[in-house]
Order: C-alpha cells, then structure tokens, then sequence
C-alpha cells in the first residue's frame, strides 16, 4: 500500500515536471527565433517620358491614424500627409482613397530620376520604394567620323549613344548602286573588319535605338587605299590607215595619281593627233583613253597604259593592228571570273572583220543544261526571236540586264547568284569560247553576332559559311583562334561552302577570338569574319571571362541567403542543446528530491500515524508544480 503511495505521488509530481518543463522549452524557443515586423518595405518601378505627367503609387494596408511623408532620392521631404513640403509646383499628393497616397509630378524631367519613399507611420514603419526612371531618346555621343585605311588592314568603326533605356545599336552599309542599305547583321558600339577589302569601302550608318522615338542616326564614310589595278577591255584594235581609233583601260586605284601612255618607252603627250581623255566611271574607277586621228604606218603597233601611286604600279597593254578586209580574227576571248553580289561583270569577245555573212552569238547554259541565247550579231529582235524559236533555245535579249560592247563584249549588270555559270561566245566559222561566272557574296558569314556565350564544358559548334553561284573555285578556308591555326570540318553543298569548328568548351583554353578567313587566290578574293567565345562558368550564369573574373549578382545575393539559413540553423541547434541539458540535469534534482523521504519510511505504529503520511504525501503532490528559471 505504502509503496503503491510513493509511486503514485512519484509519478503524479514527474508529470506535473514535465508539463512545465515542455511549456518552458517551447515558449524560450519561440522567444528566440519569433521576430516582430516592426519596419517593412517594398520595391516598384516606374518609367516616363520627358515632360510627361507620372503617378509614383503609394498604398498602405495599416488601419488606424496614421502619416504618410514622401521623400525624394536625397532623402528630403517633399510631402507630409496632403501638405506639400517642396516649393517645386510640379510635385503634389493624389489621395482618392483611404489607404491610396501617390505622389504626382508634373512635366518630368530627367534630374527627377532616382529611388523615392514613400514612409508610412507613426507606430508601425512601412516604407514603399519607387524607382522612376526617365525616358529618354537616344542620342549619339560620338562616331568614328570619316576613317581611311590601307587594304588588308583591321579597321573598328565605333558609335556610342547614350540612352534611356541603354539603346541598342545596329550597323547597314549604303550601296553605291541604288543607295539602298544592307544590314549587315551585327550588334553593338563597335564594328570591326578583320582584313578590309576594295568592297568594304563605302559609307556606314549607325542607329541607336531604345523603342523611344525618334532614333539617333550616324555615318562613317570609309575610305580604302590600295594600289592600282588596270583593265584593258579590248587588248588589240585594228584599223584602215588614215582612220582614227580610241584606246581606253579601265583604271581602279585610290588615290588614282598618276595616269599616263607609253609607246615604244616613250610617254604620249596630247598633240593634234594624240588626244588624252580621262572619265570618272564608278568609285575609285577611271576610263583612262587615248584618241589617235590620221594612223600612218608608224602609229602601228603596242601601247601601254601605266597607272602609279603610293601603293603600287600597274600597266595593261593595247595592239593597233592595220584592218585586212575579208579576214575575220579573234582579238580576244573571255576569261573565267569571280564577282560579288551586285557587281557587273564584262567578258570580252572581241571580233574583226565580221561581214553580213558571219555571226556571233552569246549563249549561257542553264543549271538544267540547256542553253539560252542572249545575242546574236548581224539580226534584229524579231529575228532573232523566231531563230530561237526555231533551235527550241530559251532566248531573250533583256536590254536591263545584259549590253553589247565594243567588238561584242558582253557586259552583265548587276550579277546575283542566279547568274553564275558558264557563257558562250561562238564565232560562225571559227569555234566557241566559254568562260566561268562565279558570284560569290559580299562576306564570309560568321552568324548573326560575332559574339557566343557557352557555358563550360558544353558543346561547342563555329560555322563559317558562304554563299556563290556558279563554279565553285578552289577555296581556301582557314580558322585561327588568336592567330593559331585550327583544325575544321567541311560542311559543303551546291551553292554553299561551310567550315565547322566542334570542340567541348573549356575554360581558359576555350576562351578567346575565333577568326575564318575565305581566299580563292587564282581569281582574287579574300574575306574574313570572326567570332568571339566567352565561357559561362556554371548553369547558373556565372560568366568566365576572358581575364579569369566572374560576372554573377546571383552568386553574392544566393550566398548572402545561405549563410543567413545556416546561421539560423545554428542559433536553434544551439538553444536546443542547452534545452536538454537544463531538462536532463533538472530532471535529476527532482528525481533526487522526491525519493529521498522514502529511503527509511517508519514504520506505521497506528491508523492515526497512516493517514497523517498519506496527508503528507497528498500535500506534497498538491505543492505548486516547479517553475522553470525565468
């Protein structure tokens, strides 16, 4: 009996313990880690045009009596409640509605741009942040203006604008044919030509654009210096004696110095029967001409054209042949050649002594192998549309596209890929003499940025490609990553020529400027474009850059959180430890307190005794339960 007393009373003081203990644990736990908001915030954006009226928002959810201050970015009052604290008129409070406090400014401008707060009080802080960004049109700061440089050289034109939002910039070139503008698919402040060609010359235009109207527009007019190159169109004339012949060349040069004849070592000079002419006939081009009048038999014979400035010397050399009458002959045959997009071509097919019983005809022969008839000498239109007709030919003499000139060159206007392929000059009598058209386009072509962000150890894929109609010559394809040379894959097909670089990106080796260079030697043609690869360090976005650096605002914000989180994690880990080590030593005091009455129990000598110790006993478990330590 006694014993079933003590443990009752042992058991009912042991909950009473652990009922208060569970209470004190929670409740120390709870006031530590529990925070009361006594300030919050939040964040908008606003955006405005110049001189346009803009509502910066301001709403609260607090109840009660309460102040509302607007600050600008420098922290001064501008309003305190409804009452305007600012002697700038423009700014004033919009309050319809209880809780709705926005802040009104009038014909913005862009000095008002910044973070302004609206603070709400005075028992419970709410501060509400408005960013106001002002809207403003792009305009340039400063352009390459007019540039010169050698051919072969690296030029960087470069346009800056300044914008709000930041502007993009996009880069065309103005054609001299049509001054129509090609976009030259690239991006950003700076334009760079690894190796200017003839062809890049021209002028550039520049436009920033931000979607705020009006755009900012520049040029750049660049200039190409290069030595001269001579053309002779027609390398032998003939002529009766006492006649008169002109002989021209076709001169490209910049700057075009020096132009002057030579016969026999000796330079013509104007005299009454020597006349020198000069025609400006395209950029950078001249027809450089000598009009010889009364030809005797010493005029007979080779003469040069001779071209000289600063980067070069060139000569081309001209026959004057005495006419034989009733003697057909071949003065000269087209060669095969490579254009870009839009030029014009000329193939010579130069004839004398063709009479009403002789033909020349110019052919072209189709991607589907027939042929099409472009001209035939000695005919009218109509006849030579029912001749067509009759040899089943495709034939239509386009006076838009195609010109006969001098002894029946052929000259095709502004060529596209659909032009390329083989033309033929057949001379009744004598043969046929064929020469290749290829058309190939203004530039190697990179992709549409010369710029590639990967991310470390992906899969890499380079391509540099370009597009030509007709025979494909024999390219020479490189690529070279900082000047070395690397190896590529040929990726070609009918019209289309690709090199393709594939390699596992990899920081830093990966890292740095990849250049394709396109070269076809035996008919001159060279262009390049270049691509530079940075490497992304992880999936997140952190970027490599070509100095080792890192680039990541969510590498610090996403540490700042975990070091937050763990700390956290600590502090309770720590408060729990303490918490059962209080509980467990705790827990022995009063285990040790409440057994030692019941060591020795007495003896019980009467019932009186009995029920005096199991008062004592309910008295005990009856006692105010432990408090924990406050």
């Amino acid at each position: 009996m006694e014993k079933r007393l003590r443990n009752n009373v042992f058991r009912r003081n042991f909950s009473c313990y652990i009922d208060s203990s569970v209470v004190w644990l929670f409740g120390f736990i709870y006031s530590i880690l529990s925070i009361r908001d006594t300030e919050s915030s939040s964040f908008s954006r606003v955006s405005a045009e110049i001189g346009r009226k803009v509502k910066l928002p301001c709403i609260t959810e607090i109840t009660g009596s309460i102040h509302v201050q607007w600050l600008d970015p420098s922290g001064t009052a501008l309003t305190y409640d409804e009452s305007v604290q600012t002697g700038d008129s423009r700014f004033k409070i919009d309050h319809p509605y209880l809780r709705e406090w926005h802040l009104e400014i009038e014909n913005a401008r862009r000095s008002d741009a910044g973070n302004y707060t609206c603070s709400i009080g005075p028992t419970t802080i709410v501060n509400s942040v408005v960013e106001l960004a002002i809207d403003v049109s792009p305009s340039l700061i400063r352009t390459s203006g007019n540039l010169s440089s050698v051919v072969g050289n690296q030029v960087t034109l470069f346009c800056e604008a300044s914008g709000e939002p930041k502007p993009t910039i996009t880069w065309t070139q103005l054609t001299t044919n049509n001054g129509s503008k090609l976009d030259l698919k690239h991006e950003g402040s700076e334009l760079n030509i690894s190796a200017a060609t003839i062809e890049d010359a021209g002028t550039y235009e520049c436009q920033a654009n931000n979607n705020i109207p009006p755009s900012a527009v520049g040029r750049t007019r660049l200039e190409i210096l290069f030595g001269p190159q001579v053309t002779v169109l027609f390398r032998e004339v003939s002529q009766n004696k006492g006649g008169s012949t002109l002989l021209t060349c076709l001169v490209r040069a910049n700057p075009a110095k020096e132009l002057f004849w030579e016969r026999n070592g000796t330079i013509v000079v104007n005299s009454d029967r020597y006349q020198i002419r000069n025609w400006e006939t395209g950029e950078y081009q001249t027809t450089f001409g000598l009009f010889i009048t009364g030809l005797i038999d010493s005029d007979f014979g080779e003469y040069r054209c001779i071209a000289v400035n600063d980067y070069g010397r060139a000569k081309g050399k001209i026959t004057v042949n005495e006419y034989e009458a009733g003697k057909v002959r071949i003065i000269a045959t087209p060669q095969d050649v490579l254009v870009r997009v839009n030029d014009s071509v000329l193939f010579e097919c130069s004839v004398h002594g063709l009479d009403l019983g002789d033909s020349l005809t110019w052919r072209r022969v189709l991607p589907s192998g027939d042929l099409q008839t472009i001209f035939i000498s000695h005919l009218s239109e109509s006849s030579i549309s029912s001749l067509g007709s009759f040899l089943n030919e495709t034939f239509q003499f386009d006076h838009t596209k195609y010109e006969i000139q001098g002894q029946y060159s052929l000259y095709v206007k502004q060529v596209d890929f659909s032009d390329g392929g083989t033309y033929v000059c057949d001379v009744s009598g004598i043969g046929n003499f064929s020469a290749e058209l290829t058309v190939v386009d203004k530039r190697a072509f990179c992709g549409n940025n010369n710029r590639a962000d990967v991310f470390d150890g992906d899969r890499v894929t380079l391509s540099c490609s370009l597009t030509y109609g007709g025979l494909a010559p024999n390219w020479h394809i490189t690529w070279t990553r900082e000047q070395q040379p690397v190896a590529s894959v040929a990726d070609d097909s009918l019209g289309s020529i690709k090199r393709k670089l594939q390699f596992n990106a990899s920081y830093p080796h990966s890292t740095g400027t990849y250049q394709c260079v396109v070269t076809e030697s035996q008919l001159g043609y060279l262009s390049s474009c270049r691509v530079a690869l940075n490497i992304l360090s992880s999936k997140t976005g952190n970027l490599v850059m070509a100095n080792g650096t890192a680039e990541s605002c969510n590498y610090v914000s996403n540490t700042l959180v975990i070091v937050i989180l763990s700390s956290i994690t600590v502090v309770c880990f720590i408060v729990t430890v303490i918490s059962i080590c209080w509980f467990v030593t705790y827990h022995k005091q009063e285990m040790t307190k409440f057994k030692e009455p019941f060591k020795e129990p007495p003896k019980p000598k009467s019932k009186q005794n009995g029920n005096v110790d199991v008062e004592m006993a309910l008295l005990i478990c009856s006692s105010p339960s432990p408090q924990p330590p406050v």
